[in-house]
């Protein structure tokens, strides 16, 4: 574990970043300008400059002005959460990235070059910005920030030492490595910023030029979720459990669960539209979340284990109901009813406080207890695509 919190959130950050095939369509508005390997050898240009800033916030955070706020375990609250003086923390990686698309959609391409004529338009842009959630923001240190970019091959004129010069409105940012990549860097921040979804400009959304310059498809459905996966088989697998239950009339709503630290992209459904938005009503979700123990979500975990993987919740309100059923299925899905669940180690408080999802059930005569807990009437598991119907069949059962 490294020194301050917001070298681990760096690193949790650069975990984030997309994955890029070898080869992707480009909308052919984007055609126009440049050839399809020019822009594709532009993405991969731009991914590998975004990992190596969240690597530097995390090796240099003094170089970014981040919050200097060392680690210390005695800190930690009683479920093993950072205190809050840490929270500082989780969002500064994203305020580089904020910046730099505030720079890009205050001016124009001329020439290769990002022309801003007036400065005051990026003034404005930094006092008002909404990063994820609803409340309004100001970009704090813009100077500090600003100063970093010529680190990667980012050049700005105009501006003195970070910061705005009295009575000199333009300022003008060049790529001189790669014309084409200020241009596609610009493509992707004005979609991000003009359809609110600025934190995937900040994972290298290169999806973003698979729509016209106008419009934007990509993250309503299960690609949500599977551009956050590292495996065909993972991507498959989510594919065919959407199918599944779309087939069966389910509706999903896509979202984003922050687990204290770690950002876990889903889709809800549910049986019926009128539950949507409520959390405990969803029937299903999938998810890509790292592979971490019950509770670990609250704590600072290693980074090396937070690989996002497939994740599938099923909403288990009546266990009894499917009793006979559980018998029968794979010895996976089994081993979570069979022996039961040890729970949080104080039943009786447990069952007292009547904590939706703790229920005790029974299977060839005996008793088995699952906990409330954690993720309440629900289980997780990371799927496979051979089971897939004994879900969708012990979630209608269960509920």
């Amino acid at each position: 574990m490294r020194k301050y919190y917001v070298s681990e959130w760096s690193l949790l950050r650069k975990e984030e970043v997309v994955e890029l095939p070898e080869d992707f369509e480009i909308h052919s508005d984007y055609l126009k300008f440049f050839e399809k390997d020019e822009i594709i050898s532009a993405v991969k240009k731009i991914r590998e400059m975004f990992l190596n800033i969240y690597q530097d916030m995390a090796d240099f955070p003094e170089r970014f002005k981040m919050p200097m706020i060392e680690i210390n375990k005695d800190e930690f609250t009683p479920m093993g959460s950072p205190p809050a003086k840490a929270l500082s923390s989780k969002t500064a990686p994203f305020m580089f990235f904020d910046a730099l698309i505030n720079f890009l959609i205050s001016g124009y391409i001329e020439n290769d070059e990002l022309i801003i004529n007036d400065s005051g338009t990026l003034k404005e842009a930094n006092k008002n910005y909404k990063m994820m959630e609803q409340k309004t923001y100001q970009i704090k240190n813009a100077d500090i920030i600003y100063s970093q970019f010529d680190n990667y091959g980012l050049y700005i004129r105009g501006l003195k030492n970070g910061k705005f010069i009295k009575d000199n409105p333009t300022i003008i940012l060049s790529y001189p490595d790669d014309p084409v990549l200020l241009s596609v860097l610009k493509w992707m921040a004005d979609k991000a910023h003009k359809f609110n979804r600025r934190l995937d400009f900040m994972q290298c959304q290169y999806r973003f030029l698979q729509d016209s310059l106008d419009s934007l498809c990509f993250g309503k459905g299960i690609d949500y979720v599977i551009n956050q996966l590292h495996t065909q088989e993972e991507r498959d697998c989510a594919y065919e459990i959407d199918a599944a239950l779309r087939k069966r009339g389910f509706v999903s709503q896509i979202g984003t669960l922050e687990d204290c630290i770690v950002l876990n992209y889903h889709v809800l459904y549910y049986e019926n539209e009128k539950y949507i938005g409520k959390l405990n009503k969803s029937n299903f979700m999938i998810s890509s979340s790292p592979v971490l123990e019950k509770f670990e979500r609250m704590r600072m975990p290693c980074v090396s284990s937070t690989q996002k993987k497939l994740f599938l919740r099923i909403r288990v309100k009546n266990i009894q109901n499917g009793a006979e059923f559980i018998k029968q299925c794979s010895d996976n899905l089994r081993s979570f009813f069979i022996p039961g669940d040890t729970g949080c180690g104080n039943r009786p408080n447990c069952e007292g406080e009547g904590l939706a999802g703790a229920q005790s059930y029974i299977i060839d005569g005996v008793n088995y207890w699952k906990c409330g807990c954690g993720i309440g009437k629900f289980i997780e598991f990371q799927p496979c695509v051979k089971d897939i119907e004994d879900y969708i069949k012990l979630g209608e059962l269960c509920n």
